[in-house]
């Protein structure tokens, strides 16, 4: 999954072709969105099927990319790493937390926290974006922070394995929905969404 961001241009074509939303892509229809709150180190045999491929040490605040789970941390590393989102243990006591990219897989990188500004992680039901899906294909998607670019008024949100995904995740039925654009593709299709992490 790509990690940077693609000029509009190229992502629209330079050929100046219009862009057509239209519906679902035909496929076997989920019964719901599986929706997953993470909270990686809520138990010793959670924390345990992480992988640590790094220790750092450093500074958290309330997370960007994942604002909807209290236990979701932005952290800034003493080697300038800006990692979001980490999670922070819900006991108390604790000073470190795991930072993931993609929660399919299985690494993680853990810090130990010299300060935290974020309020203590409660247990509030997930609201807004999640940071993370896999659609009813397969395709994995992240939340991009920082500036993008807009479609016909919908921000590009996610950046996926083979396209972009644009505005908010429609929650409002049992299977959510997110308008999507294959790489190369002039349309933007609304594909269902298997799993979201917040």
């Amino acid at each position: 999954m790509r990690g940077v961001v693609i000029l509009l241009m190229v992502l629209l074509g330079a050929s100046g072709c219009s862009t057509a939303v239209v519906g679902h892509p035909s496929s076997e229809p989920l019964r719901a969105t599986e929706v997953i709150l993470l909270s990686p180190m809520s138990a010793p045999e959670d924390t345990a099927r992480w992988r640590i491929t790094e220790e750092a040490v450093g500074d958290c605040h309330s997370s960007s990319i994942s604002p909807a789970n209290s236990r979701a941390r932005r952290c800034f590393t003493e080697d300038s790493q800006v990692l979001d989102p980490c999670y922070v243990s819900p006991f108390a006591g604790s000073d470190e937390a795991l930072c993931l990219s993609d929660p399919t897989g299985g690494d993680a990188v853990r810090i130990v926290i010299t300060s935290d500004a974020s309020g203590p992680p409660g247990d509030a039901p997930p609201s807004g974006n999640p940071w993370f899906l896999e659609l009813e294909d397969g395709q994995r998607c992240g939340m991009m922070g920082g500036a993008t670019t807009t479609l016909s008024g919908m921000r590009m949100n996610y950046a996926c394995d083979d396209g972009y995904g644009y505005g908010d995740v429609e929650q409002s039925a049992k299977i959510w929905t997110l308008f999507f654009q294959s790489d190369g593709s002039p349309e933007v299709i609304e594909v269902s969404v298997r799993t979201a992490w917040f």
